[in-house]
């Protein structure tokens, strides 16, 4: 069988006695991730709080409108189309892997272009760069999102909590100097990016799948015609938790959308 042939299977092929224990331990360090993660971000959540002013919180929600829309139409359901799958091929997965790259740097490119009019619709010039800066996330989220579709499907929660301890630790470390040292909101968008790579070069690191120099219209349709409906559903969902960012951030300002935000 050819690299470009070979399936990569998901758990249920090992029967249900297999995947109720892989699904247990997945239950657990799921939550032993989340309660981590969840607890430093509170813990330095704080601390950011009493180093920014609350116009700093509102630039960078102002900037986050716009990256968290784009990063939806970075995936465009292709994770959620791998996952689903049970069994999926190299050149699949391939396709995939280059498909959200190709997308990633569309993305900046679209980002640069947009962020003088998101600038002018916030009426705020700031908003523009901080746009520009955060969307090189794109290309470094997108370099390791297929590493994490495979875990997924794999139920290797163990294998994904690491990085995103480790990306959670990185952004402790850097945003709170960097906010001491006067950078205020900058401090946040720098140590978003680096815990983006850090975060990506952990799962490069854990998952052993390595993209192929392969790529497949065919395997693309078929990924994307799953894809496609989960990316609706996605952004629905985005418009219902951000609408009211966006109004309080064009009508009453940054200040405001600071306090809200927090």
């Amino acid at each position: 069988m050819s690299m470009a042939e070979e399936q990569t299977t998901s758990p249920l092929d090992g029967g249900a006695g297999s995947l109720a224990k892989t699904a247990t331990l997945g239950v657990f360090w799921s939550g032993a991730s989340q309660l981590v993660t969840q607890t430093i971000s509170f813990a330095v959540g704080i601390v950011i709080a009493r180093l920014l002013y609350p116009e700093d919180f509102g630039i960078l929600a102002m900037a986050a409108i716009f990256i968290e829309l784009a990063g939806l139409v970075g995936d465009i359901g292709l994770s959620a189309a791998v996952i689903q799958r049970k069994q999926i091929s190299q050149l699949q997965l391939s396709t995939c892997f280059w498909i959200n790259l190709l997308i990633g740097v569309g993305l900046v490119a679209v980002s640069f272009l947009c962020s003088p009019f998101i600038a002018r619709f916030f009426e705020k010039e700031i908003v523009g760069p901080v746009v520009a800066v955060s969307s090189f996330g794109f290309l470094l989220r997108g370099a390791g999102s297929v590493h994490r579709a495979i875990l997924t499907r794999q139920l290797d929660f163990k294998k994904l909590a690491v990085p995103e301890i480790a990306a959670i630790v990185t952004y402790s470390v850097l945003v709170i100097p960097m906010a001491l040292g006067g950078l205020s909101f900058w401090s946040v968008v720098i140590a978003n990016l680096i815990s983006a790579m850090v975060s990506t070069v952990v799962i490069w690191t854990f998952c052993t799948w390595r993209p192929a120099w392969q790529f497949d219209s065919r395997a693309c349709r078929e990924l994307m015609k799953f894809g496609v409906n989960v990316f609706g559903e996605q952004v629905l969902g985005y418009v219902n938790l951000n609408i009211d960012y966006l109004l309080i951030g064009k009508f009453l300002g940054a200040a405001s959308l600071g306090v809200y935000t927090l």
